[in-house]
């Protein structure tokens, strides 16, 4: 078996013969071969257990197991006692869950801490015919049928050229000694469903199937591959590439594009969204302007046949209210200087220069709220904010994230659009408060 991990990690170039290895050693058959071989072709390796203390003693017996098997290969060892449980419950996740994304997040601590190039795993062929069949049963695209790769990011997995079966039978032959998790054997989720019931049943029609489904992967990884690159440039061309960002984008602009279904995916999914809601998102890109969909960080607004997406943090919270003295100099997304007359006045949407004169302190700067009117400059008559608005024609979205600011009761500046009438500049100002929009700014009053 070791000549065909060395074919694989030079084949996919996973290290180098110089580099130092984080090997995770649970104790099991897997993990064991893995840090077995490993020392047998060579490679220096840290082996790192974790103690979830979730299966009682037996979790007591790994570590113990752990430790002396280490010693016994003359291999350095660290253990790692982690709150897997105390971790699913406060972020209400499964324990599985919990374990996977403690595991490697101190895997990562530990690989900076010590200077190791990757973190190693022992995940086999068999276990990513798995993954390719819990993916499938979710209906996954491209990259989820590509499976597990032999890298991703600091993590290489040089065992999935190798089955179980080889496994197995190289530990038999080097009488190397491991432990069983017991709840392995039980069919009390679905990987463990599939491996014991689903993959049994379908070597019962195809005796040759783990080969076929393991050259289907290889295929898929090659597609998914040539998918990514293209999706990436994709996502550049309608400057979709970065969610941190405010983006938009025109349901006409997507389906102009190859595989629309795929990039819509691609783009929300960066943004939280799950599949099952980008599926809705894209079923429906024909309805009535107004319809939202939020993930746990962003939302998303189909409004007039274009796509809005925002970060949830950032949107407007009604009640929400910042208060501004005469000698504030910066609030919120806000920037303030009184300036003495005669002066130049700005006329962008993005400024707002009022007769000071005018003004009493301290304004309020708050979102706009239903029913809220004002007096356009240039104009006589009142109107509600959200006419106006429309008129500009801003989508529901963007007037619930206008924000408006008062002089008492009355509304000074419809922020980025138009100030009112009643604070304009004239001839007999004395002193100009120049208001500068910065959208970029944080929004904290300071």
């Amino acid at each position: 078996m070791q000549h065909s991990v060395r074919a694989y990690i030079e084949q996919h170039q996973l290290f180098s013969r110089h580099d130092r290895l984080l090997v995770a050693l649970s104790g099991g058959p897997d993990s064991v071969a893995l840090l077995s071989v490993l020392c047998e072709l060579g490679y220096d390796c840290l082996a790192v257990h974790v103690n979830f203390h979730l299966r009682g003693e037996e979790s007591d017996r790994d570590e113990a197991f752990v430790r002396d098997f280490c010693q016994r290969l003359g291999v350095a060892c660290r253990v790692e006692h982690l709150p897997a449980a105390d971790y699913a419950a406060a972020r209400k996740i499964s324990v599985e869950m919990a374990a996977r994304e403690l595991r490697y997040r101190r895997f990562e601590e530990i690989r900076r801490e010590e200077g190791l190039a990757v973190i190693v795993t022992g995940h086999h062929q068999d276990d990513n015919i798995e993954t390719f069949l819990l993916n499938l049963l979710r209906g996954s695209g491209p990259q989820g049928l590509a499976a597990m790769r032999p890298r991703n990011g600091y993590v290489a997995r040089p065992l999935l050229g190798v089955s179980r079966v080889e496994i197995m039978a190289w530990l038999a032959d080097r009488k190397l000694p491991y432990v069983m998790d017991s709840t392995n054997a039980l069919a009390d989720c679905r990987r463990n469903q599939i491996r014991l019931n689903l993959l049994p049943e379908i070597e019962k029609i195809e005796p040759s199937a783990r080969a076929l489904i393991a050259r289907s992967i290889d295929l898929q990884r090659e597609s998914a591959d040539f998918c990514q690159q293209e999706t990436a440039r994709a996502l550049c061309r309608l400057h979709l590439d970065d969610v941190a960002l405010f983006t938009r984008l025109a349901v006409a602009d997507l389906e102009n594009e190859s595989l629309p279904e795929s990039l819509l995916f691609a783009w929300l999914s960066k943004a939280g969204f799950d599949a099952r809601t980008v599926e809705t998102v894209w079923q429906h890109r024909h309805d009535t302007a107004g319809k939202q969909y939020n993930s746990p960080t962003h939302c998303l607004l189909l409004d007039r046949a274009v796509w809005l997406l925002r970060r949830r943090d950032e949107m407007a919270h009604e009640g929400q209210e910042i208060w501004i003295e005469e000698d504030t100099v910066r609030a919120a997304f806000l920037q303030l200087e009184h300036v003495p007359m005669p002066a130049d006045i700005v006329r962008r949407r993005d400024t707002a220069c009022l007769d000071a004169g005018k003004l009493q302190f301290p304004l309020c700067l708050r979102p706009l709220r239903r029913g809220d009117s004002f007096v356009p400059l240039g104009m006589n008559g009142r109107r509600l904010v959200s006419d106006y608005l429309t008129d500009r024609k801003k989508s529901r979205w963007e007037k619930q994230q206008t924000w408006v600011l008062l002089c008492g009761e009355e509304i000074v500046w419809v922020v980025g659009e138009r100030i009112s009438q009643h604070y304009r500049v004239t001839d007999r100002t004395s002193r100009m408060l120049k208001i500068t929009y910065r959208p970029d700014s944080d929004n904290t009053e300071s």
